[in-house]
C-alpha cells in the first residue's frame, strides 16, 4: 500500500500556476492551483550528484 494519497502523486513535477484536477466526493471535479513551492535544492543550483 502507498504512502502517497493521489492528489500528492499528481503534485508531484508541477510547477508554479499549474492545476490538477481529480474527481471529489459525489464525483464533482476538485481543482487546484500551485501558488507557490519550497526549497528547492535543483533550482538553486545545489544538486549533488
Amino acid at each position: 500500500m502507498s504512502s502517497l494519497p493521489p492528489v500528492g502523486m499528481a503534485l508531484l513535477g508541477l510547477r508554479v500556476g499549474q492545476t490538477i484536477e481529480w474527481p471529489g466526493p459525489e464525483g464533482k471535479p476538485l481543482t487546484r492551483e500551485v501558488a507557490s513551492l519550497a526549497y528547492q535544492p535543483e533550482a538553486a543550483g545545489e544538486l549533488h550528484r
